[in-house]
């Protein structure tokens, strides 16, 4: 309504008479220790930062400074709207065009520039139809405080940036209390900070943490060792896979194009289960770095953001690598077919069980190769690898009841010197480009990542960082 904050001084004054005070009792609403630390750290890391909160312009600024969400020379501007404004669509149009010249200059310029907006000035300009229009601006700003918001509005702001925002961001809301909750709810990541303001917010969220500084633990460490972890169990699945079918596709060419395929069938569908196991350990336990390098070193996070471990150009290079390896053990089965056939090893049966074996030794090399962390677990996954495909051949082969076609083949296999060769050549030669090709790019072509990750596993690995989020446990 038109005039409510005169409308309510008045009602202020107008009960606010001739009342003692007995007795006064508040809430301190302090910032957490290692706050601006925190938020550093997080900047550093390449992520944008927005205040939404209810509270008045110059208490939301003055918290902002303290928590140094503000960098230090950061220009704030304050977008000011009058009554008479908000009601002409003009003036709000050359208000959101002003705003646009501004933003475009502080592109231009490179300066750090702030902005500082209220929950009445979101209001106006939804009722308008000038909303989307108005986030787009805003948007082109580093550093953003919305006060005064409701939240309902609160959650309003995060749709909008997940919606209008380009590239299309990943949003992470955190709060404490009740109002935050829709908020958390929009985002696509919500975080609730378990205080004194209730648990509402942690149960409202996907993950609960005790303090604010708890926060960079959660993204530098956690959210990034997950990220490159899930991109090396999607990229060598997919890598595995593309070898097989590559395998059989060549088998398809020299079998007359008969349909049959290179392995026996129940050999075959053991492929995915055997294979399991060491890629598991690999996306649970694999860390390129430690924690406290992690924490020291918050550009590694930059490889999140920019998804640069899962891109077209990864998948290219995963399908050239499973087109290479898939080439290498074509040539070795080439070159060993006649001597193996003269030794009595090129039957369908035992030729295809030998090839299929050198193939699950390749696939748990590539496990082995790109593994950067072992533990107790991972080496224990690759032995249950070898150990799960050894004793099925075997019982699949000696007992007759599973398979009269294999019978005795694992035996016969075993006991040929050839088949042992194969078995140390084919996928050392496989594995032998992937090696040298890392080396070079590596060495002659490094990513600035690459940079950081080198010179972070270089440093001595500190016993604890002295910060209340590194006495976390990993």
């Amino acid at each position: 309504a038109d005039g409510r904050e005169e409308q309510l001084a008045a009602a202020a004054d107008e009960i606010e008479n001739k009342l003692q005070i007995v007795g006064v009792t508040a809430i301190e609403d302090k910032l957490q220790d290692d706050l601006a630390e925190t938020i550093a750290r997080v900047r550093e890391a390449g992520i944008c930062l927005w205040v939404l909160t209810g509270d008045k312009v110059e208490t939301a600024i003055n918290i902002a400074r303290s928590a140094e969400v503000v960098a230090e020379g950061m220009e704030l501007m304050v977008l000011e709207i009058s009554d008479e404004e908000a009601e002409s669509y003009p003036a709000l149009e050359g208000i959101i065009e002003d705003l646009a010249c501004d933003a475009a200059e502080e592109v231009k310029s490179g300066r750090h520039v702030g902005l500082v907006i209220t929950g009445r000035q979101l209001e106006q300009m939804t009722k308008r139809k000038l909303d989307d229009r108005f986030m787009q601006i805003v948007l082109t700003f580093g550093t953003v405080i919305a006060c005064r918001l409701s939240p309902w509005q609160k959650a309003q702001v995060v749709q909008k940036v997940r919606q209008q925002a380009k590239p299309r961001p990943v949003t992470l809301a955190i709060g404490d209390g009740a109002n935050d909750v829709p908020m958390i709810q929009a985002a696509q990541v919500g975080v609730g900070i378990a205080g004194r303001e209730g648990c509402q917010a942690v149960d409202a969220s996907d993950f609960a943490i005790g303090k604010f500084c708890f926060l960079q633990r959660l993204l530098l460490v956690h959210g990034r060792w997950n990220y490159r972890r899930m991109c090396k169990f999607v990229l060598y699945t997919f890598w595995k896979n593309a070898v097989l079918t590559l395998l059989l596709f060549y088998y398809t060419t020299v079998s007359g194009y008969s349909g049959t395929s290179m392995f026996e069938s129940f050999v075959w569908a053991s492929f995915n289960f055997i294979l399991s196991w060491p890629i598991m350990a690999t996306g649970i336990f694999d860390r390129d770095v430690h924690a406290a390098q992690a924490l020291a070193h918050p550009k590694l996070y930059l490889t999140g953001r920019y998804g640069s471990d899962l891109t077209l150009a990864k998948v290219a290079e995963t399908l050239l690598s499973a087109f290479t390896h898939a080439a290498i053990l074509v040539l070795v089965i080439q070159v060993a077919f006649p001597g193996m056939n003269a030794a009595g090893l090129g039957d369908y049966y035992t030729f295809g069980t030998a090839v299929y074996a050198w193939l699950i030794i390749d696939m748990n090399y590539r496990v082995a190769f790109i593994t950067t962390t072992w533990n107790l677990v991972s080496v224990l996954s690759l032995v249950l690898s070898f150990v799960a495909f050894a004793v099925f051949l075997g019982v699949y082969s000696v007992i007759p009841y599973f398979g009269r076609p294999m019978h005795m083949v694992a035996v016969h296999l075993l006991s040929s010197p050839l088949f042992w060769i194969g078995a140390a050549m084919a996928p050392a030669l496989a594995m032998s480009l992937d090696v040298l090709k890392a080396f070079v790019v590596t060495e002659f072509f490094p990513t600035d990542t690459e940079l950081v990750l080198e010179r972070a596993t270089t440093l001595p690995t500190p016993g604890r960082p002295q910060d209340p989020a590194a006495h976390q446990g990993d």
